[in-house]
């Protein structure tokens, strides 16, 4: 509702604001396996696995293809898709702490930039307010080649949005 109520604020300096009901396939699972292959991370220590199968990369290479043609559709019909950054408000280090969760989980947290990075389009986040003292931000994600309008809208957001550390409910 915060990300919403930021993202209307959009409206006065003429960007047309909608939603979708698209429901979007869940690319997690594919997007671990597409990224247990970077050299980079070293997939046995980051995942604990010498790296997917080749049918397991034929499978994510399927679900990678299907939410790329399903985002391609969306911005066929607008600029940008906006989204909140984290699915959930972030819990304080103290909650972590008092839950036992791992300071380097991420979860959950990830679930909507990971989306972005999967599919290699360029995304942005900017703050939208706080809930219960915790900073919301909403994600802004274009085509490829986008990066020049992307910043424009997240500098519009900006200008556009009385940010105060007054909390929002």
């Amino acid at each position: 509702a915060t990300v919403r109520r930021a993202l209307a604020r959009l409206e006065p300096v003429g960007a047309r604001v909608g939603g979708l009901d698209t429901t979007l396939e869940e690319p997690i699972w594919a997007a671990n396996q597409w990224t247990a292959l970077d050299p980079a991370l070293g997939a046995n220590d980051v995942f604990h696995f010498a790296g997917p199968s080749r049918e397991d990369m034929i499978a994510a290479r399927a679900v990678r293809q299907r939410v790329w043609t399903l985002f391609r559709a969306i911005t066929d019909r607008c600029d940008f898709i906006v989204t909140p950054t984290v699915l959930e408000i972030a819990p304080t280090h103290a909650v972590w702490a008092r839950e036992g969760v791992s300071p380097d989980f991420s979860g959950i947290f990830v679930a909507m930039t990971a989306v972005a990075n999967f599919l290699g389009w360029p995304a942005i986040s900017v703050p939208a307010g706080f809930v219960d003292g915790m900073p919301v931000a909403l994600q802004i994600i274009g085509r490829p080649d986008s990066e020049p309008g992307l910043f424009r809208v997240a500098q519009a957001f900006l200008d556009a949005q009385p940010f105060s550390r007054e909390e929002d409910t």
